[in-house]
């Protein structure tokens, strides 16, 4: 009776969390110029890649984890803020190294994801 009582409460909480690998659809938003509107579809994999740091921006703010995809031969910055500019200003290497490509998107929960790829 424990077990199914525990299983019962597993599967309630797996239902009720919006992140991870039970994660419901969400939105994703598409920054340029500090404007924001959300994608026409949703982003995946499939629709946008990681060649480009908008791309990779898109995938990351999709999947609501921030992480390193790779596509860049480069060095790469990502961060996270409640704006894009405090997004882009926080990521790795920000004002050491030149940026060849940013890219920025707001995830599901309100907050931006930046990725920068530098020369």
């Amino acid at each position: 009776m424990n077990k199914l009582l525990g299983l019962a409460l597993v599967a309630a909480l797996a239902g009720s969390v919006s992140g991870g690998p039970f994660r419901r659809g969400s939105t994703v938003a598409v920054c340029s110029g500090g404007a924001c509107a959300p994608a026409a579809a949703p982003a995946t994999a499939q629709t946008v890649g990681t060649g480009t740091a908008q791309g990779a921006a898109v995938i990351i703010a999709s999947l609501g984890r921030l992480r390193h995809l790779g596509g860049n031969r480069g060095a790469e910055g990502i961060g996270l803020g409640s704006t894009p500019d405090q997004a882009i200003k926080n990521c790795c290497f920000y004002g050491r190294l030149t940026p060849a490509d940013i890219g920025t998107a707001r995830m599901a929960n309100g907050q931006y994801v930046a990725v920068i790829r530098y020369r």
